[in-house]
């Protein structure tokens, strides 16, 4: 709370914020996918 901005914005982010006790929480968690450049990718990042 105290890291917040003192006006709307901080009020309203506040207001969004969300707290759980525990580990159960009905969100899911992000699961990054493998991205394939192929040959041009390759080229772009110098290999």
């Amino acid at each position: 709370r105290r890291m917040l901005p003192k006006n709307k914005l901080g009020r309203k982010m506040l207001s969004k914020l969300k707290i759980y006790s525990g580990t159960d929480h009905p969100h899911q968690a992000q699961e990054p996918k493998v991205l394939d450049l192929g040959k041009r990718g390759a080229s772009l990042l110098g290999a």
